[in-house]
């Protein structure tokens, strides 16, 4: 089995087998992690943004229509 030449950046020049499917599972892992991590951040992050957004200014809007602003 012949192991692969990591240059000093970090790429590896020539990997065999297992190294490739080796990287290719973490770069799958990470995909996958970040296809749930962003949405939720950004739902998150959007819903406290909206909130304190029209509790300090469309207050009289909100609060005519009986809706609480979070």
């Amino acid at each position: 089995m012949k192991s692969g030449f990591r240059s000093r950046n970090g790429q590896i020049h020539d990997p065999s087998s297992e190294e490739r499917k080796q990287l290719g599972c973490v770069e799958y892992k990470a995909i996958k992690l970040l296809a749930w991590l962003v949405p939720i951040y950004f739902q998150t992050f959007g819903a406290v943004a909206l909130g304190s957004y029209f509790s300090h200014n469309k207050v009289d809007a909100i609060l005519t229509n009986g809706v609480h602003p979070w």
